[in-house]
């Protein structure tokens, strides 16, 4: 093709036609640059499909994090939930006119459970390669704000669910005194009988009131933050769905 053009260039050129030939050149100039035009035109439709092929494997994957994350919400939402439960339900009994203090050992030595639940591991390592790739800003820009407001509130649950340091604190405050902090003596030991025997009433309901009160309020807050993080979670499914 290119040998074809260039024999009638010459041939105008020979028999002295300049005028045509300046018309046949610019007509040939568009035809390259029509031609450069639509080769870059192809490649960007390429490129877009290429796009958008991977911003769907990655809204795919996105909602499988987003599920995963759901899914671990909803069982540690059940223990906390569980937890405050048993907790309320102390306050009443020790604020009860009739609790003495064998109920107060019974609760505290038998079934108070020292754990704190709300420990969980969040997905986020499609955001953190979409943040690194680039392709997080060829997302929708109501999908971005809500993937950040997300990892936003992800962070701030880690620094609420640091205070359990502070309850640890509590919890062996008098652990030497009261036996409960991580594992229980034996409850028919003699050292246990001996340890519980000598307590007396009024500092260990002062003692349960204090650790009992920093378990609710920070298995409250846990899981506040938790329902927040998951209701977030399912409105940004919606939206990537």
């Amino acid at each position: 093709m290119i040998k074809f053009f260039r024999k009638i260039r010459q041939k105008m050129l020979t028999e002295n036609k300049f005028s045509k030939y300046l018309i046949y050149a610019i007509g040939e100039i568009i035809l390259v640059v029509i031609g450069i035009l639509i080769a870059l035109q192809i490649n960007n439709w390429n490129e877009n499909k290429k796009i958008l092929k991977d911003l769907d494997l990655i809204k795919q994957s996105l909602i499988s994090e987003l599920n995963k994350d759901q899914e671990s919400i909803n069982k540690e939402l059940d223990l906390l939930n569980e937890d405050i439960t048993k907790l309320d339900n102390y306050f009443k009994r020790i604020s009860s006119p009739l609790i003495n203090k064998d109920t107060l050992v019974k609760i505290y030595n038998i079934e108070f459970n020292p754990i704190i639940y709300g420990a969980i591991k969040f997905n986020n390592s499609t955001i953190n390669t979409l943040k690194a790739s680039g392709y997080l800003s060829k997302l929708d820009k109501s999908i971005q704000e809500d993937l950040f407001k997300i990892l936003e509130m992800k962070e701030n649950y880690f620094t609420i669910h640091s205070d359990i340091a502070n309850y640890v604190d509590v919890l062996t405050l008098n652990g030497n005194n009261y036996p409960r902090s991580i594992e229980p003596l034996e409850k028919n030991s003699k050292l246990n009988k001996a340890i519980w025997k000598k307590v007396e009433f009024e500092e260990l309901g002062g003692y349960m009131n204090n650790v009992f009160g920093v378990k609710h309020v920070i298995s409250r807050d846990a899981r506040e933050s938790l329902q927040k993080i998951k209701d977030a979670s399912i409105d940004l499914t919606h939206k990537l769905k």
